[in-house]
């Protein structure tokens, strides 16, 4: 530590450097990237496709995924599905964590990638943190209508429970409670330990969700299903002076509307 403090203060570029690695990392890890616009993913290609080896793939509009393969389990990497030059690409960082050379192009529920069959499951993903589903648990949430979508005072419930739990989970570092809340389909993919790794950057940011007192949170665009799931999409001040923006996903288990994945930004 001393010879790092030491080149800092011999090395004014050194120093800006260490600055600018720092910031970029803590963009990264809240969420952000690079402004550079994103090719839109091919509606045929959205959903959760499992393959004949028990491969699963989950390809989601909002360009992340996951991607499981024997014993490698990528959860939320950026993806590109390019039918150019007929890849799908899951990346982490820039760094490839997985490619499939495009052999057919989905046809109903069918795919062809590295001569191996995928068939899609009966929903897509929607979320960035979510895992793959299978067919009997898409099932479980598949009973979801419009009219099942949750409005005013129920809205602000939902979504003020659920943005409560997550920061009680960021403030101690330990995501046990929030687990336990999660929809089953969630929480048979995903350990609390592996949440809590996935969002260290936040809580080593000492990002604080506790919204100012008296505000609601404003939904833009409104909650709507898609392929079964309701995501919403909605923002409020904090205590801190800044505005929490979030993608909250949510699956009907029973007569509940149950969280599927989180993303969470605070500008």
């Amino acid at each position: 530590m001393q010879n790092l403090m030491g080149k800092l203060a011999r090395n004014p570029k050194f120093d800006l450097a260490f600055i600018a690695l720092v910031l970029v990392a803590f963009v990264v890890g809240c969420g952000g990237g690079s402004s550079a616009p994103k090719k839109p993913i091919p509606a045929a290609y959205l959903g959760t496709w499992t393959g004949t080896d028990d491969t699963t793939i989950a390809i989601r509009n909002d360009n992340t995924g996951d991607y499981h393969a024997g014993s490698k389990k990528v959860d939320g990497a950026a993806v590109e599905v390019d039918e150019a030059s007929n890849e799908i690409k899951f990346t982490m960082l820039g760094v490839d964590v997985g490619k499939y050379k495009i052999d057919k192009a989905p046809s109903g529920s069918s795919m062809t990638l590295n001569g191996m069959v995928f068939k899609k499951a009966g929903g897509a993903a929607n979320t960035t943190t979510s895992s793959s589903t299978n067919d009997t648990k898409t099932t479980t949430g598949s009973t979801a209508s419009s009219a099942d979508i949750p409005s005013g005072g129920e809205l602000d419930s939902l979504t003020g429970e659920t943005m409560e739990s997550f920061n009680t989970a960021l403030k101690s570092d330990d995501f046990t409670d929030f687990h336990s809340q999660i929809s089953e389909m969630w929480q048979n993919q995903i350990t609390a330990e592996k949440l809590q790794e996935t969002f260290a950057p936040l809580v080593k940011a000492k990002v604080d969700l506790t919204p100012k007192a008296g505000s609601k949170p404003t939904y833009s665009p409104a909650p709507a299903l898609e392929d079964k799931s309701l995501v919403v999409n909605g923002s409020y001040p904090t205590a801190q002076g800044k505005t929490a923006q979030f993608k909250l996903t949510y699956i009907k288990e029973g007569s509940e509307w149950k969280l599927l994945g989180i993303r969470v930004n605070v500008v």
